[in-house]
């Protein structure tokens, strides 16, 4: 009967997504908008699935590259069905808690030695089914000097810079949120990168950035930088004296605990545009994206790159104000962010 329900509403999704076409609704636009609104009209159907059910979807395992995954102890990991699990409407389960543990929004986290699975369900009949290896922690030894000698430049990871630029490569997604990768520079002197994968030039000379992700995953990228081509005529700054740089906090006011600070627009250099984090609106539109769920629960931040294009809410409802392209930043819980552009037309 249950099964019968989640078909009735996959069929009313299809029927509507066919005749609703592209149309903006009050809270969204696109195909954004449209997804949200199909989302909605699913019945509050409770599959309770017993510990058999899921041994069953264990048993069906095959592995692959993508689906066999080893972790270091404290290591985390955020595999790609988690994405399912953004409308509320999928489950977790992990077989092992001692090995694997796994949050409700599909966060993976290896607290104990041995191999675990891990099952996501998303709607109607969907799962899909990861194998966790887990050793003690240090027990991988990343040789970066092996990865670098494997290196054969192409088009897309020969990068040229100049002293001050930045660069933000495709395998900074691997990084996002889920702890599990590690950045390196063969010569800091010449380019830096972050825990996040942004890439700066500092001086001249080549380097090579190794980004590693979960497992044996790993890309290497070669930055040549040169000297800038322009230098910039702007006058310096004047000179601040120590006390006018720092002032002391007066005899009546508490100097105030610092507070840790989180740098938004490093999130938004790490940037990657597909199709779901990309909204078109119009004037006047609003929209939630999947993220603002992590924000039930004062638990995570939320930010726009410029509010004179779009506004945020507390609670995650973005609306357009003005024409032009923004960002917005939604933070979760550890290190777990997103970011969205949206671009406004009048």
């Amino acid at each position: 009967m249950k099964k019968a329900i989640v078909i009735a509403a996959i069929s009313l999704m299809a029927l509507c997504f066919s005749s609703c076409g592209m149309n903006r609704s009050e809270e969204g636009s696109g195909l954004s908008g449209v997804f949200d609104m199909l989302f909605s009209l699913l019945p509050n159907v409770n599959v309770t699935l017993e510990e058999a059910d899921y041994q069953e979807m264990i048993d069906s395992f095959v592995p692959d590259s993508l689906n066999v995954i080893e972790l270091e102890i404290g290591q985390a990991d955020s595999p790609n069905a988690a994405v399912w699990l953004k409308s509320g409407m999928g489950t977790t389960y992990s077989s092992n808690e001692s090995v694997v543990t796994v949050t409700d929004l599909g966060k993976v986290t290896a607290v104990g030695e041995g191999t675990a699975y891990v099952v996501i369900t998303g709607v109607g009949t969907m799962f899909e089914v990861y194998r966790y290896d887990v050793v003690a922690e240090g027990a991988n030894t990343l040789d970066y000097g092996e990865m670098i000698d494997s290196f054969v430049p192409d088009f897309f990871n020969v990068i040229a810079l100049e002293v001050g630029q930045a660069d933000s490569p495709s395998a900074a997604v691997w990084l996002k949120g889920n702890g599990s990768g590690t950045a390196y520079s063969s010569d800091e002197s010449v380019v830096t990168v972050t825990n996040l994968g942004k890439v700066t030039a500092v001086g001249e000379g080549t380097a090579y950035v190794v980004i590693t992700g979960v497992g044996t995953m790993f890309e290497v990228y070669r930055y040549d930088v040169t000297a800038p081509s322009v230098e910039s005529s702007a006058p310096s700054a004047p000179q601040q004296t120590p006390s006018q740089q720092n002032p002391a906090p007066s005899a009546s006011e508490p100097s105030a605990k610092p507070e840790q600070t989180i740098d938004y627009q490093e999130m938004i250099d790490s940037f990657v545009p597909d199709y779901f984090n990309v909204t078109s609106l119009r004037i006047g539109d609003s929209h939630r994206p999947n993220a603002a769920v992590w924000l039930s629960g004062n638990a995570g931040t939320i930010y726009t790159s410029n509010d004179a294009i779009v506004t945020v809410s507390a609670d995650g409802k973005v609306t357009a104000v003005g024409e032009g392209t923004a960002y917005v930043v939604i933070t979760g819980l550890g290190s777990m962010y997103e970011v969205y552009r949206y671009d406004v037309n009048a």
